[in-house]
């Protein structure tokens, strides 16, 4: 029997479905059974250092540190 619980997490490694690569996010809704660090993130806001640096996921909205616009699905091309 799995249960599946929303946990909010302050740092998380969204390291599966919507991110390719590892992206440290600051707030995450995280599916997992006993709210671990690494969990299946649905939702993440990723903070990048660059604007032309984004991490991969479908569905992110990335507030860029050196960016002034909230941009929804980016992916790095």
């Amino acid at each position: 029997m799995w249960y599946t619980q929303v946990c909010v997490v302050t740092e998380c490694l969204c390291q599966v479905m919507l991110c390719r690569q590892e992206c440290v996010v600051t707030e995450c809704l995280c599916q997992v059974m006993l709210c671990n660090q690494v969990c299946v993130v649905t939702e993440c806001l990723c903070q990048v250092m660059l604007c032309t640096q984004v991490c991969v996921v479908t569905e992110c909205l990335c507030q860029m540190m050196l960016c002034t616009q909230v941009m929804t699905e980016c992916q790095v091309m």
